[in-house]
């Protein structure tokens, strides 16, 4: 059995989603590396989400409990109505949902 953490991330205090990922793949990442690859792989989509609503990062900073989790906290630029990210985790909720299922049904088979 692999040991997971939970690799969260949360937009102006709002939670974002949390995705279990093999701790051997975050653990030795520094600050840098882990928001590479939250841009890139885990929290890809509500990123893209964000930029396309001309939403712009003022800051990250992370947060852990080693052995369990890893945070990164943004920050967004200017007033921000948490309503807007509300909104965009909405409309994303569908394709997460989604995807859980394929994934559980393509685990059901192996």
């Amino acid at each position: 059995m692999a040991f997971t953490w939970d690799h969260k991330w949360n937009v102006n205090d709002i939670g974002c989603g949390r995705v279990a990922v093999p701790r051997q793949d975050l653990e030795h990442l520094s600050m840098e590396k882990l928001i590479q690859r939250a841009r890139s792989q885990e929290h890809r989509d509500v990123l893209e989400r964000l930029s396309e609503k001309n939403f712009k990062v003022k800051s990250i900073t992370s947060s852990a409990r080693e052995g369990f989790h890893v945070t990164l906290n943004v920050t967004l630029e200017g007033e921000v109505d948490p309503r807007e990210i509300s909104q965009i985790l909405n409309d994303l909720s569908s394709k997460w949902k989604a995807m859980s299922k394929k994934r559980k049904r393509a685990e059901a088979k192996a």
